[in-house]
């Protein structure tokens, strides 16, 4: 008898405690969540890319280059100035500057 106690016991203590065994499920939401917003936001960045293609626009300066090569924003694109406000923005608080 003692012996079965023993065993029920022992693999009671061979269990992880619950808040261990939920650590992997929120790995996996946190995960699912990055993936979620990756693919929210890269349809409209890879629109963008296409739509202001260099080669499709007449000769003007670059405005923002967007992180990747060829997503390239230009002066007629209707986006721009947002994109220059939130560029320089960013810039800033990367950089250290209000």
């Amino acid at each position: 008898m003692s012996e079965h106690q023993t065993d029920e016991s022992s693999r009671e203590n061979a269990r992880p405690p619950s808040h261990a065994r939920t650590t992997g499920g929120t790995v996996v939401l946190i995960f699912l969540a990055a993936l979620m917003l990756y693919v929210v936001t890269l349809p409209p960045i890879l629109v963008l890319a296409e739509k202001y293609r260099p080669e499709d626009q007449l000769p003007s300066p670059v405005v923002v280059w967007y992180g990747k090569p060829g997503l390239w924003l230009y002066n007629e694109s209707p986006v721009s100035g947002v994109m220059l406000e939130y560029v320089y923005w960013w810039e800033g608080l990367v950089n250290g500057r209000p």
